[in-house]
């Protein structure tokens, strides 16, 4: 069985139900004067609310991943930042989507990834982890991959124990960032797709 949970509810999605999870929590703290602090905004941290097969959260956002196996239950924390500009090296290789490779186009940027397994007790490798950017131009197919040392569209990483987190730099070209969105999907066909923001 394949479930999305929610941190900030106790409301569990499984795959055959359509609902959703809760929504953010509204509560506010005072400091000692009794003065409310800043509001919470979507990209400031929150986990974000899920639906059945896919999640669409904001860029900031934490979205929860979880399956149950014969071996035990997986989860995942999944956070993606807002796009962050860059300037390609030379030795730069930059891909479209049939691996051919390709000019850079104006718009170089990575979006920083956090993969945290909080699983009970299951080790979580590398395996159907996949990750595509797109844009109001580029659309799906379109916008290129880019390699460049530590950015890559690619995701690899050592296997994490509970507990563990990996930080990734996941690099695209693109050549706009106007209605970007950044997919991270978890466990090909049988698992989630989850997209990010603004």
């Amino acid at each position: 069985m394949i479930k999305w949970v929610c941190s900030a509810s106790v409301a569990v999605m499984v795959a055959v139900t359509l609902g959703g999870c809760g929504g953010i929590s509204n509560q506010r703290e005072v400091d000692d004067a009794g003065t409310p602090a800043p509001a919470s905004t979507p990209s400031s941290g929150a986990t974000c609310a899920t639906a059945a097969w896919d999640a669409t959260c904001a860029f900031g956002q934490t979205a929860i991943y979880s399956a149950s196996t014969r071996d035990g239950e997986m989860r995942l924390e999944i956070t993606v930042l807002h796009p962050v500009e860059f300037t390609l090296s030379g030795d730069a290789m930059v891909f479209d989507n049939f691996a051919n490779q390709q000019e850079a186009k104006m718009m170089n940027v990575y979006f920083p990834v956090t993969i945290k397994n909080v699983s009970p007790e299951l080790t979580r490798d590398d395996n159907f982890v996949f990750t595509r950017a797109t844009n109001v131009d580029e659309g799906e197919y379109d916008v290129l991959s880019v390699s460049d040392e530590e950015i890559d569209s690619v995701v690899q990483f050592e296997d994490l124990a509970p507990g563990q987190s990996v930080e990734l730099k996941s690099g695209w070209s693109m050549s706009t960032l106007d209605a970007v969105q950044f997919e991270v999907d978890i466990d090909g066909l049988s698992g989630y797709s989850i997209t990010f923001e603004q």
